[in-house]
C-alpha cells in the first residue's frame, strides 16, 4: 500500500500558532526551570520555518500539553498564553511565585524525562522556581 498525500515535511506544515505557542512554552520553561523537551535543532528548525500555506490540522506535537481539552482538564494556563497572571489566583499580592502552580503541571508531567538524579533533588514546594 503506498499512500501519498502530498502533503509538505513537518516543519513546513506546522501551524504558525501552534510554532509559536509551543516555542515560547520552550523557552519559558527552559529560562525558569532548565526544562526543555526538544533539542536546540528542533528550536532552531521551528524558529527557521516561514508562512505556512498548507498547515496541518490537529495536535501537532506529542506532547500532552499542545492538546487545548488536557490543558483545560490539568487547569494548565501556558505562558504562550497573554494575561496569564491575572487568570492565576493567590492569596498575596504581587505574588512572585504565582505561576508556580500551573508551571507545575508541565513539570510533573515532564517528570519521566527528567535525569533520575535531577528528580532526587528537586524539592516541590513554593519558589520552586
Amino acid at each position: 500500500m503506498c499512500v501519498d498525500e502530498d502533503l509538505p515535511p513537518f516543519f513546513k506544515a506546522v501551524k504558525n500558532s501552534e510554532r509559536d505557542w509551543f516555542l515560547q512554552e520552550h523557552y519559558y520553561f527552559e529560562a525558569n526551570y532548565r526544562l526543555s523537551m526538544v533539542s536546540d535543532k528542533t528550536v532552531n528548525k521551528l524558529e527557521a520555518s516561514e508562512y505556512v500555506k498548507r498547515p496541518i490540522s490537529g495536535i501537532h506535537f506529542y506532547l500532552p500539553l499542545c492538546n487545548p481539552d488536557y490543558r483545560s482538564e490539568f487547569c494548565y494556563i501556558s505562558p504562550a498564553r497573554g494575561n496569564r497572571g491575572s487568570l492565576l489566583k493567590s492569596d498575596k499580592v504581587n505574588d512572585p511565585h504565582i505561576y508556580e502552580q500551573s508551571d507545575l503541571v508541565k513539570i510533573f508531567l515532564s517528570f519521566a524525562f527528567i535525569d533520575d538524579e535531577l528528580q532526587k533533588r528537586i524539592e516541590f514546594r513554593r519558589g520552586i522556581h
